[in-house]
């Protein structure tokens, strides 16, 4: 009985250690994942906006060029900002106002952006590069070649999470189109940060669980609507922008 007893116990005892092991390498494997998402984020964004300002400055554009080199600053500066890939709110949209920046000079001011998410909002903590390849998407998907192209960038609080509107008045797209953008790794990569939506989501989904990530409108009638759901959590003081 007693033998019995201690290989019951013994036999408990291995299965907790393959649970954990199995739990460990999970884990492990999603952080490389991330990290190599991550990884591949900067020089590419690095990269072509250095391209962009060399092409500006071959076609002796200073006031340009000068614009473009400071947004390059401010971008530089949330990029190395960012704390284990993450970064605020606030941070994530000066990042995100130094690529519209970027982008309005490549596309001659053909579109606006708005961003309307509220200040009080700034301090909770984000995935960085989180809304870059979706308003890059809206860029180049939906007003670029418009006379009155329109982004708007707005953010809901609740309980427990918020959720971050991107809104562009470009074209629409039916369920299958926008299944497409989740469902397909490659499927409109980021030109900048070498990633997709699909990328995004899946980061979203690994950091948080299921439960958040993208999420498209169906219900808007005209242009395109994404929306970004993430836990409520307030960032270290050491990644604030000071």
């Amino acid at each position: 009985m007693i033998s019995l007893i201690a290989s019951y116990n013994e036999a408990g005892e291995r299965i907790e250690e393959l649970i954990k092991k199995v739990k460990l390498e999970s884990e492990l494997k999603e952080k490389a994942h991330y990290e190599m998402l991550m990884s591949q984020i900067s020089p590419h964004f690095i990269f072509n906006t250095v391209h962009s300002i060399q092409i500006m400055a071959q076609k002796e554009e200073g006031t340009k060029t000068a614009r473009a080199l400071e947004s390059l600053g401010a971008i530089l500066q949330a990029v190395y900002r960012s704390k284990n890939g993450m970064t605020t709110v606030g941070q994530e949209t000066i990042l995100l106002q130094a690529y519209v920046d970027i982008m309005q000079i490549r596309f001659g001011d053909s579109f606006h952006f708005y961003n309307t998410i509220p200040t009080e909002l700034y301090l909770y903590e984000i995935p960085a590069f989180t809304m870059q390849p979706i308003v890059e998407n809206a860029i180049l998907h939906g007003v670029k070649d418009m006379k009155a192209g329109q982004i708007i960038v707005s953010a809901v609080e609740y309980p427990n999470d918020f959720v971050i509107s991107v809104f562009d008045n470009g074209e629409s797209a039916d369920k299958e189109k926008m299944d497409q953008l989740l469902k397909k790794p490659n499927e409109n990569k980021s030109a900048f940060t070498g990633i997709g939506l699909y990328n995004v989501n899946s980061r979203l989904k690994m950091l948080y669980g299921e439960s958040y990530g993208l999420i498209f409108n169906e219900k808007v009638l005209t242009g395109f609507e994404i929306w970004i759901r993430i836990p409520k959590g307030h960032a270290n003081v050491s990644c604030i922008d000071r």
